[in-house]
């Protein structure tokens, strides 16, 4: 073999493994051939995981192998060329879902809180219901104005409040008279005698249950401000009015460790917000006055509450701060994330999610009809929401911004959903149903 035969071998063995080396750098790092536009392009992947875990997967009509198992809880699909993809998840039993999916250079699009809905509610009364208020099993109320709970009857014909034990149930009846049912005792007491003792008039009051104690109750009026011992037959003052100050929007955090309150003042057309320390037994006022009346105060556990102006500001603030917090304008309504990383608000135009956390976590749904939303709910995965309409209630996954899959779950407003059981119930032609949202 000649000098120079052996050069060339060395040169094209070298470039050959200059070559090869840059091409396995280049894939290993995501790039691959484009034939179709005929150009090197960074692939993408995604990331699939659903519920229940064994559907059947499609990408853009192709098959996709479904990886979910034991040692693994969702599918990678990966080498996939930036675009546009569509989705579709079937599975025996349930509704088929299908979307679009973006695909972008070197990122891994994640899909990994699909819900399919089931195809058909479970039915658990033949009926007649005329309504129904959700704890952990349905208060039924029957053609007959009764109230059933757990198959046992309570008094009443309208469930007001219950503890977070479900140990204790407050209700009303068509004349304006109020009980406290204890189930697992099977007893009944009438408060028209003590609220008599005590001076308090029903019409115009807020009335709810202590959600840790079943023998104390808050009683808001226009007037005043009072724990209600029922147990002693006594009053614990927290708030009395002025001539000029009314005090009646309030809300109870749910250890009652808090208890949030709202006054009105005529003359200079604002509220004051005070929350009153039921272990110390001090009053606390929020640092500054807010513009308007309140209309609503929803606490998040025992860390803050949010609070809801007539003219559509709201706010939230956690005890201690020095100063409410302005979180959004024009609302009408809202709810907060069960990790309450988040809240739901509803807007005159549309839905908005506002993350407290992140900046960037922000979702914004012009949905059809907006105006006719009622009221919002979220599923315990605080990735979608239950909004109930005038006439139905729908299932909206946060992914979903082209509200492909805004699923009709109930043919009715009157529906609940219980987080603990991922279950929801709903009244539909005097007939209790539920479905079972898979886990």
């Amino acid at each position: 073999m000649t000098r120079t035969l052996r050069r060339t071998i060395f040169y094209l063995l070298t470039a050959i493994f200059i070559i090869a080396g840059t091409g396995i750098v280049l894939y290993a790092q995501g790039w691959r051939w484009d034939f179709k536009n005929w150009q090197p392009v960074k692939v993408g992947g995604i990331y699939i995981r659903s519920f229940p875990p064994e559907a059947q997967i499609f990408l853009d009509g192709k098959p996709i192998k479904n990886k979910s198992g034991f040692l693994q809880s969702g599918t990678l699909i990966s080498d996939l060329f930036p675009k546009n993809y569509r989705l579709r998840l079937v599975l025996d039993g349930f509704r088929p879902l299908e979307r679009g999916v973006d695909v972008r250079p070197a990122m891994v699009t994640e899909e990994k809180y699909i819900v399919l809905i089931p195809e058909k509610p479970d039915l658990l009364t033949s009926g007649p219901i005329q309504d129904f208020w959700l704890l952990d099993e349905p208060v039924l109320l029957t053609q007959n104005n009764e109230l059933l709970y757990r198959g046992q009857k309570i008094q009443g014909s309208r469930a007001l409040d219950w503890t977070d034990s479900f140990s204790a149930i407050l209700t009303t009846d068509e004349k304006g008279g109020y009980f406290i049912n204890m189930p697992e005792s099977a007893t009944s007491t009438a408060l028209a005698p003590l609220f008599r003792k005590l001076g308090l008039k029903t019409t115009g009051a807020e009335i709810t249950l202590d959600p840790e104690n079943r023998t104390m109750l808050v009683y808001g009026s226009p007037s005043a401000l009072y724990l209600v011992d029922t147990s002693r037959s006594r009053l614990i003052t927290i708030s009395s009015s002025s001539p000029t100050s009314t005090a009646k929007i309030t809300a109870a955090s749910p250890s009652v460790f808090w208890l949030a309150w709202a006054s009105f003042d005529n003359r200079t057309g604002s509220s004051t917000l005070t929350i009153y320390d039921k272990l110390l037994g001090n009053k606390r006022p929020v640092p500054e006055s807010i513009t308007g009346r309140t209309l609503k105060i929803k606490w998040f556990n025992n860390d803050f509450f949010g609070f809801l102006q007539e003219n559509g500001e709201f706010f939230t603030y956690r005890p201690g701060e020095t100063a409410v917090t302005n979180v959004a304008s024009d609302v009408k309504d809202f709810k907060f994330s069960p990790d309450g990383n988040m809240v739901a608000v509803l807007a005159q135009r549309s839905l908005e999610i506002i993350s407290f956390r992140n900046n960037k976590d922000y979702w914004r749904f012009n949905l059809p009809a907006v105006e006719q939303i009622q009221a919002v709910a979220w599923h315990k995965d605080n990735r979608h929401l239950f909004l109930t309409y005038s006439d139905k209630t729908v299932f909206l996954d946060l992914d979903d911004a082209s509200l492909d899959n805004l699923d009709v779950l109930a043919p009715t407003a009157k529906a609940e959903y219980s987080p603990a059981k991922n279950e929801l119930y709903y009244l539909w032609e005097e007939k209790m149903l539920r479905l079972k949202l898979p886990d």
